[in-house]
């Protein structure tokens, strides 16, 4: 699979600008919120436009550009430090465990 070039003043990537900032805006108030507080839980509903499936957990901080081109399966605990960006879109299986920081080394996960 070889690595697709991005013009970011290409006229295609700028339609993802407002996503972008949206979620920019969201992981912000995420990483602010209490640790395991309601507010929290639901600014990541609002952060991936749905809940997060059953057993799914992330746990801040995180940033997370384009976060509509994520999908997460059932199960997925992602610990902190999370940074990605779905320009294509990433899937993560059912019972995935992120350990912090050590993402490159997680098998399971399907970059598309």
């Amino acid at each position: 699979m070889g690595l697709e070039r991005i013009n970011m003043r290409d006229e295609s990537y700028q339609a993802s600008i407002h996503e972008i900032h949206r979620c920019g805006k969201l992981c912000f108030h995420i990483n602010q919120t209490e640790p395991h507080s309601e507010e929290g839980r639901l600014l990541t509903d609002e952060l991936f436009e749905s809940p997060l499936p059953e057993g799914s957990v992330i746990f801040p901080p995180m940033q997370i550009d384009l976060a509509k081109n994520v999908k997460i399966g059932k199960n997925v605990i992602i610990n902190h430090n999370l940074t990605c960006m779905a320009r294509g879109s990433i899937e993560i299986e059912d019972d995935v465990d992120f350990p912090a920081e050590q993402y490159p080394m997680v098998c399971k996960i399907m970059i598309c």
